[in-house]
């Protein structure tokens, strides 16, 4: 599967701010770390600094917020998502609960997504995805980040504006390519950030200033009782064909990452209409695709995220079960019970999450000392190869909207399964250059 940009639709969750709508595919939490870090690398000001630089920001409110995406240079909005979002900068807390359009498999799918972040010890930055019996809780731990506290920290005031009826100030962090709308009270009326060819517009609406009811931050029912979820009814094994895009430094490796089949991993090169990540012109071009064989227990559990680490230099994955392998359906938005979970997912296709502490030592056979997959690497070739020589762009344009996409899916395999072009084939990558043994760059994303 594809590095992520799958942050975007949790993208929904934010905006490109949290994640990239467009090509958004899971929790923003992707995005969110990336700004976190950005943030952490710039110079902090003393406190003094601090008062008279960025705006005065209300500290606790509620509002309604709606958040569109749109590619730089044009008007016409790819993405919107409806999001309740609480806030509390006084106990440190935030929640989130977003319903974002996808119209990737079909025009009138949706992804509800509900997100909440404590200031505390412990698995305190909570996601749950869907609703009802067919939620999934992605529960992690990370250092508690206040995005609105970057404006604070390091905004530049900007003069003044007018949104609808009201005056606000506009406030800028031009290294971030952040820009935001103030308004009386210090409350926010439109906040906005740039990222890979995107920018994400949110617009405040119903604001009430005042501590939320605490109620709001408990964590959903689905994480309270229903995480992880229960391994698939199943003892036996399969062997399948799997895929994941990255950059070239990547080490060869599954263990604590992402991955997808042929029909799920078009949920990534698909997302755009067919202009492949960023426009065609940032986020794919220049990543590989890989192909792997691997054996799997069919045991699966709940598909976890993997992330890499740029502190640490490594992967980890969190929102699994155990040592299992984890599947959903693409996105989670296939016809399969608890976001495909246990189903084979024809509709949109499967993704899956390979923890490191399943894998099975090489050479030994599935199950010994419980290990749950192993993993074969086939060959590796140029993505833009399969997007541009190969006609995936315009099968993907061809087939948005209407999944499953099978002709798309076709083009991919093809250019795996061979490198005669005749064949549909893709040049090979030279081994060398892909099994970098040091990743000098971080993947592109997750998954």
């Amino acid at each position: 599967m594809a590095p992520i940009i799958r942050l975007g639709n949790l993208a929904a969750l934010l905006g490109t701010t949290l994640g990239q709508q467009v090509v958004s595919l899971l929790p923003s939490i992707d995005s969110i770390l990336m700004l976190q870090e950005q943030f952490a690398q710039l110079p902090m000001k003393d406190a003094a600094a601090t008062a008279r630089a960025g705006p005065i920001l209300a500290k606790q409110w509620s509002a309604n917020i709606t958040a569109k995406t749109y590619k730089i240079g044009s008007a016409d909005s790819l993405g919107v998502s409806d999001i309740h979002y609480y806030y509390d900068a006084v106990v440190q807390r935030y929640r989130m609960i977003v319903d974002s359009k996808q119209t990737l498999f079909s025009p009138n799918a949706t992804l509800h997504t509900d997100q909440l972040a404590i200031n505390a010890s412990g698995l305190n930055f909570n996601t749950t995805i869907g609703i009802g019996r067919d939620a999934v809780c992605k529960p992690f731990h990370r250092p508690y980040f206040d995005m609105f506290q970057i404006l604070v920290q390091f905004g530049t005031s900007n003069g003044s504006s007018k949104l609808g009826n009201h005056t606000c100030e506009i406030w800028q962090v031009p290294v971030l390519n952040i820009s935001a709308c103030v308004g009386n009270n210090g409350v926010l009326l439109q906040y906005n950030q740039s990222m890979r060819g995107y920018v994400s517009v949110m617009t405040w609406k119903d604001t009430m200033i005042g501590p939320p009811p605490t109620e709001v931050f408990m964590p959903s029912m689905t994480c309270i009782s229903g995480y992880p979820t229960r391994p698939c009814p199943s003892n036996g094994s399969t062997k399948l064909d799997l895929y994941r895009i990255h950059s070239p430094e990547e080490p060869l490796s599954l263990a604590n990452r992402n991955v997808g089949d042929a029909l799920g991993d078009m949920a990534f090169t698909c997302t755009t209409n067919g202009q492949g990540f960023a426009g065609g012109g940032g986020g794919m071009e220049g990543t590989v695709v890989s192909w792997w064989k691997v054996d799997v227990n069919l045991d699966f559990g709940q598909y976890a995220y993997c992330l890499f680490d740029r502190r640490s230099r490594h992967n980890f994955c969190y929102g699994g079960t155990g040592i299992q392998v984890g599947r959903e359906s693409a996105l989670g938005l296939g016809k399969g019970a608890l976001q495909g979970q246990c189903s084979p997912n024809h509709d949109v296709g499967n993704w899956l999450s390979f923890p490191q502490a399943g894998q099975c030592p090489k050479g030994t056979p599935l199950g010994i000392n419980g290990c749950t997959w192993r993993a074969h690497w086939v060959r590796a070739v140029n993505t833009s190869c399969i997007l541009h020589n190969r006609g995936l762009a315009k099968t993907c344009e061809e087939e948005y909207g209407h999944a499953p996409f099978l002709k798309s899916a076709a083009v991919f395999e093809k250019a795996l399964a061979s490198p005669d072009p005749v064949k549909g084939g893709c040049p090979d990558v030279e081994p060398h250059v892909v099994a970098s043994v040091a990743a000098l760059r971080p993947p592109l994303t997750w998954i």
